[in-house]
């Protein structure tokens, strides 16, 4: 749907595959953290094959919005990309798992210690360190303009996850859009008119080198 939407508005589209998804190789999902410099590539390969005026912007969703935000800190992100738009992130791999897992495992000191062991297990068999995959430590060196999105009704990733990213990002212009009563993946669904008329009016405080937060 994001990817349809944007061809409507006139945009060309690459859509990503991140790695063990799709047709990208790999056996293990990174939770954004490997494939964030993988989206740094892909950008100035578009920069290299369709010249240097184009413009870029970065849109994800849950994990592709980790990664996305984990590219706006990427030194290796061409100038090219305007824009980082990511939707219902969470704020790491590691917090992630501890909420989910709170249900079922009550001591936090038994949730890490489970954490820990499936990190080193990924780190064994997938070569990936899943305390890499931090947007909330990335986002302190985001050097794009940013534009969060979470769904208030998200009962996977928690909205104040998105919140915490926000008030951790050092974009030069950042805004934070709640969707109210849309669930996980579902801003754009719940409103597309009203999701993709705030991506416009951010763009257009891009273009015209506006700066600041805005709520």
């Amino acid at each position: 749907m994001l990817a349809a939407i944007w061809g409507v508005l006139g945009w060309n589209v690459l859509a990503v595959d991140l790695r063990a998804h799709g047709s990208s190789e790999g056996d293990w999902a990174g939770m954004g953290g490997p494939d964030a410099a993988d989206l740094a590539v892909w950008a100035g390969d578009i920069v290299r094959r369709y010249g240097e005026d184009v413009r870029i912007v970065l849109h994800g969703h849950s994990m592709g919005g980790a990664t996305v935000l984990g590219a706006s800190a990427e030194d290796a992100l061409p100038r090219q990309v305007e824009a980082v738009v990511a939707d219902c992130s969470f704020t790491s791999a590691g917090a992630m798992f501890d909420d989910l897992a709170r249900s079922v495992v009550p001591l936090r000191s038994a949730r890490t210690l489970l954490f820990e062991e499936a990190r080193e297990w990924l780190l064994e068999q997938g070569g990936y360190d899943l305390s890499l995959s931090a947007p909330i430590e990335r986002v302190r060196a985001s050097r794009v303009p940013v534009l969060f999105f979470h769904g208030t009704a998200d009962n996977f990733v928690p909205p104040w996850m998105m919140g915490a990213l926000f008030d951790a990002c050092a974009a030069p212009l950042k805004w934070l859009h709640f969707v109210p009563g849309a669930g996980h993946c579902e801003s754009a669904r719940r409103d597309p008119a009203r999701y993709f008329g705030t991506v416009l009016a951010f763009l257009d405080a891009v273009a015209s080198g506006a700066s600041g937060s805005r709520i």
